[in-house]
């Protein structure tokens, strides 16, 4: 057996190559073609798309909420076509509405984010904590005050988006 891989070596090896090429170039193609579906658009808003990838990650969020606030909620129920629809348009809306900030040049000011932070009941937990408590408060939310301001200013001008 191995006088005759020996002395025919050469025949053995294209034999192998006529076996393995087109195998890892199909193998190489199909996950190709599989790692672009997440690439893929879903829906476009103002010329930006929204890809698969980012709706599943919505989808995610919107699961992680859902069972935070109802540990007891069915997941089959947030398996349905329709919590799908939902969680995507979630997504265009929120689109759309930096797309309304971002076209009408829209912004709070400083002194609006501060007086919304000092008059909101929203955040009358907060205003009550010393800084120290606020700051570990934030943390464990993964946020500082200037990322909470920054909130705050986002929020108004979505407000004023709508409007």
């Amino acid at each position: 057996m191995f006088d005759f891989v020996r002395s025919h070596n050469r025949l053995l090896q294209v034999a192998l190559g006529i076996i393995i090429i087109p195998t890892f170039g199909f193998v190489g193609l199909q996950s190709y073609l599989q790692s672009n579906e997440e690439s893929v658009a879903v829906a476009s808003v103002a010329g930006r798309d929204i890809t698969r990838a980012e709706w599943e990650q919505q989808r995610r969020t919107d699961v992680d909420t859902i069972r935070t606030r109802n540990p007891q909620v069915d997941l089959k129920l947030l398996d349905t076509l329709q919590f799908q629809r939902q969680s995507l348009d979630a997504l265009v809306r929120d689109r759309v509405l930096r797309a309304a900030v971002a076209h009408d040049s829209l912004n709070a000011s400083d002194e609006r984010i501060l007086s919304e932070y000092r008059n909101n009941p929203q955040y009358e937990q907060l205003r009550a904590m010393t800084k120290q408590q606020r700051d570990a408060f934030l943390a464990a939310r993964g946020m500082s005050g200037d990322l909470l301001l920054q909130n705050i200013g986002a929020e108004l001008t979505r407000v004023q988006a709508l409007r």
